[in-house]
């Protein structure tokens, strides 16, 4: 049954049409797969070694209609590739590429560069503009991640005496809607891309009352609090493995 199911999980199985994608990513998507019919890329194999194409990550802005597709490859420069900015649709604001050399099936922790057009996207959420490259991490479902901050900001009831810091803060959503009742917001995230994404939305947004920590959760804590208050509150949104004990263990101690 093991060998049964490692087998199947290699099988490359052709789709017209996504469910789970809207219209727009379906369509992105076509755009690529024809491009690379006609270039006559090949698919990268993990067994081998061989082959170029091994992902395609589409963002899209549910409230902006942008999209900004992340294309990731074996090493080597992408062909043709005026060919594909022809083929994508005009809500594409950009298309990024990432390689990857190695042997695991990443798409994160890679270094994007632009292909053409724009290097980022922009969402609406919570009346907030913000700002999303291909490595910065936010919520890709917009509208339910609008109903479970809303709840969170409900559920915390911050108010302009209050300190709040949002853990694993991402791209800072949740710490820039936080940052409109409470007195200061601290956000703690370890990526760079993403850190560098919420200073960005602090600053295009006017929000002044909140800053962003690059570190990891579990080692940022100690230091963050010998030069800032100690929080009222603490939002914590991490991995989908979830917090460390070493994170568990800061958190008791605040």
């Amino acid at each position: 049954k093991g060998s049964s199911t490692r087998t199947i999980s290699r099988l490359l199985v052709p789709v017209e049409t996504c469910h789970i994608a809207s219209p727009a990513g379906n369509e992105v998507r076509r755009a690529f797969e024809r491009w690379a019919r006609e270039a006559g890329l090949a698919v990268y194999d993990g067994r081998t070694g061989e082959g170029y194409l091994r992902h395609l990550v589409v963002r899209e802005g549910a409230h902006t209609g942008q999209i900004l597709p992340m294309l990731v490859t074996a090493a080597g420069a992408v062909p043709e590739p005026d060919r594909l900015r022809a083929l994508v649709p005009e809500s594409v604001v950009g298309v990024v590429h990432a390689e990857n050399a190695g042997l695991g099936e990443a798409t994160a922790g890679l270094e994007p560069r632009p292909l053409f057009g724009a290097d980022r996207y922009e969402e609406l959420v919570g009346g907030l503009r913000l700002s999303v490259t291909a490595g910065a991490f936010m919520q890709t479902n917009t509208v339910m991640s609008e109903r479970l901050y809303e709840l969170a900001m409900e559920y915390a009831g911050l108010t302009e005496a209050d300190v709040a810091w949002d853990l694993y803060c991402g791209a800072g959503a949740i710490g820039l809607l936080a940052a409109a009742t409470a007195g200061r917001i601290y956000g703690i995230e370890i990526a760079e891309e993403s850190v560098a994404r919420a200073r960005e939305n602090a600053e295009r947004n006017g929000i002044a009352n909140i800053e962003f920590v690059v570190g990891d959760v579990a080692k940022s804590v100690a230091p963050l609090l010998e030069r800032a208050p100690r929080p009222d509150l603490v939002f914590v949104d991490p991995p989908r493995a979830g917090l460390t004990p070493k994170a568990v263990k800061r958190l008791l101690e605040l």
